[in-house]
């Protein structure tokens, strides 16, 4: 996580992400049926009071609420553990500041647009490659390919020029749920793809 910026969310603030997470998975596993694969929306919608209240408390599961559900959604328990340490427990940081200290950056900076045209250009053709910010890294998703990556940038200004552009367009997404829901309300080319990497 980037520094003291980036911190998990206080226990009220915890549990009702976790509350508002849990919900949208269970709306949008009905709404895509189970054919549509994310592993992380399946933890979610079947988690039960006492997991929510160890991940509010201490961002972590024990070890047999772990097993109870590796063997409710048949998965191996290091995917499980994989995906509660890649995306869930990543969900419940506050990425706030964050952001808000990425879109200022940006905006001092691209006053004349020159600095907008110049990252789209840097980037790749947006028709095909869907940059995004996911909790405080970007991503691309390749329409064309199918294919997810995270781009190593060595101009740390740069990035943060781009977060900021990402998240002035609302390509900013603090939660898994909230990247899912918004690839398949915006119909992202092969979103339902996508979704196998979460």
């Amino acid at each position: 996580m980037n520094g003291s910026v980036v911190h998990y969310l206080d226990s009220s603030r915890c549990q009702e992400r976790l509350g508002t997470m849990i919900h949208l998975a269970r709306v949008l596993r009905s709404e895509t049926g189970e054919a549509t694969e994310s592993g992380t929306l399946e933890l979610l919608s079947i988690l039960v009071d006492d997991d929510v209240i160890q991940l509010k408390e201490a961002h972590s599961l024990h070890e047999e609420n772990v097993e109870r559900l590796a063997r409710a959604v048949n998965r191996p328990v290091s995917v499980v553990r994989s995906l509660l340490r890649q995306f869930l427990i990543k969900d419940l940081f506050d990425y706030q500041s964050y952001y808000a200290m990425r879109l200022a950056a940006y905006a001092a900076e691209n006053k004349n647009g020159l600095l907008e045209k110049r990252l789209e250009m840097r980037y790749g053709d947006p028709k095909i490659v869907v940059p995004f910010l996911y909790h405080d890294v970007v991503y691309c998703w390749d329409t064309r390919d199918r294919v997810l990556s995270a781009p190593l940038d060595d101009d740390s200004r740069s990035a943060c020029y781009y977060e900021g552009l990402l998240v002035e367009r609302n390509h900013s997404f603090a939660t898994t749920v909230e990247l899912l829901d918004s690839t398949r309300e915006k119909r992202w080319l092969g979103w339902e793809d996508l979704w196998k990497f979460f």
